[in-house]
């Protein structure tokens, strides 16, 4: 009699210790996808994907001006140079600060000044 209320009790604490963990997983789950959706709706997604847009439309007209700024992320100046040497090797020419800069088929990059003489950079 002893050893079949020690099996019960030893079955009750096993499926309540298996309930506890399946319920911790339940939320550790639930925490996960909440963290993921969150992310994903968040300010910094939204600010990133703005600026990947831009970016695009950057790459794909050389006449748009690139203005780089002092208070620009590091980050955010090496997508912008990038963005202007990509433009340069594609079409020959990059706007950039206001200043047209041109490309030669050699590969050196100038720009033309007021008097219309090339003044390579």
């Amino acid at each position: 009699m002893k050893i079949i209320i020690a099996f019960i009790i030893i079955s009750f604490i096993s499926l309540l210790y298996k309930y506890k963990k399946a319920k911790q997983a339940r939320k550790l789950t639930r925490t996960r996808i909440y963290s993921f959706r969150k992310k994903l709706t968040g300010n910094v997604h939204a600010n990133r994907k703005l600026f990947l847009q831009y970016s695009y439309s950057l790459e794909i007209d050389p006449t748009k001006n690139i203005q780089v700024n002092t208070f620009d992320k590091d980050e955010e100046v090496f997508e912008k140079a990038s963005i202007h040497k990509a433009r340069l090797l594609k079409f020959g020419k990059s706007k950039m600060n206001g200043q047209m800069f041109y490309s030669s088929l050699k590969g050196d990059v100038f720009i033309i000044s007021s008097d219309g003489k090339k003044e390579y950079v």
